[in-house]
């Protein structure tokens, strides 16, 4: 699939492919939709550490937040999914509410196939915080597996035990869980 030409990050609203998608999320918000799930958010422009995706997803998420507050007193949720860990994921939580918590199952996951987990909660506690940096109400979308991941499931060995715990943590930990299909 070929990429999407936006143009310089300074002038991608004045560009036919911004206008198209603003115009479709649009749409969208017409048949009643109150959120989007925006796949793959760090590569929007070709370098994922650099500010442009930032940029690019703040003046997306004013423009569609602008449109949806048309018609509703409260704001559009937006997640994006940036599948990199917590350090080179947080930069885009300065264009984008939420972030699928990629971070926070990877530890989950390995704490629970360690049988040590002491220091989970420090380590996801400093998720937030480094969230916290780029975006005040930073939402992290925790999550176990998803359609880019090999399945919770089979990460946990196929452990009943480990499976139910990693549910729990998942349903009560700070955040906003997301249950993939089957999960």
């Amino acid at each position: 699939m070929p990429d999407l030409n936006y143009g310089a990050v300074g002038s991608f609203r004045e560009s036919a492919p911004y206008r198209a998608i603003v115009a479709s999320a649009g749409r969208w918000i017409d048949r009643g939709v109150d959120g989007l799930r925006l796949d793959a958010a760090k590569h929007i422009y070709s370098d994922e550490q650099g500010a442009e995706n930032p940029a690019f997803w703040a003046g997306f998420y004013d423009d569609v937040n602008a449109r949806y507050r048309e018609t509703h007193a409260d704001d559009i949720y937006m997640v994006g999914e940036v599948l990199s860990d917590a350090q080179h994921a947080a930069p885009l939580y300065r264009g984008l509410p939420a972030l699928f918590e990629f971070s926070f199952w990877w530890t989950l996951r390995d704490r629970l196939n360690s049988g040590r987990g002491s220091d989970f909660c420090a380590t996801v506690g400093s998720f937030r915080t480094l969230y916290e940096g780029y975006r005040s109400g930073a939402v992290a979308a925790t999550k176990l597996s998803n359609h880019d991941e090999t399945r919770a499931a089979t990460d946990l060995g196929g452990d009943a035990g480990r499976m139910r715990l990693a549910a729990a943590v998942l349903l009560t930990a700070s955040g906003e869980p997301y249950v993939y299909q089957g999960e």
